[in-house]
């Protein structure tokens, strides 16, 4: 849990995102059991569902480079 709580970088202009990098995001999947229901023959709506944490977030740098090198 951060210490305050971060702030979103202004929206593109005409748009409603708002472009941001998180550091260090870790994605961890669970199973959702909350569903499940009966004993012995039971019927289960689980499903995978995902916790998505990070330690922190910044506007993204200005003609930042993907991973093959290429401008984004």
């Amino acid at each position: 849990m951060a210490p305050v709580q971060p702030v979103l970088p202004d929206a593109l202009p005409g748009t409603p995102f708002r472009p941001v990098e998180f550091e260090n995001l870790t994605v961890f999947p669970y199973v959702d059991g909350a569903r499940c229901k009966g004993s012995g023959h039971p019927q289960c709506r689980g499903r995978v569902a995902y916790s998505f944490r990070a330690t922190g977030m910044r506007s993204p740098a200005r003609g930042a480079h993907s991973a093959t090198g290429k401008a984004a």
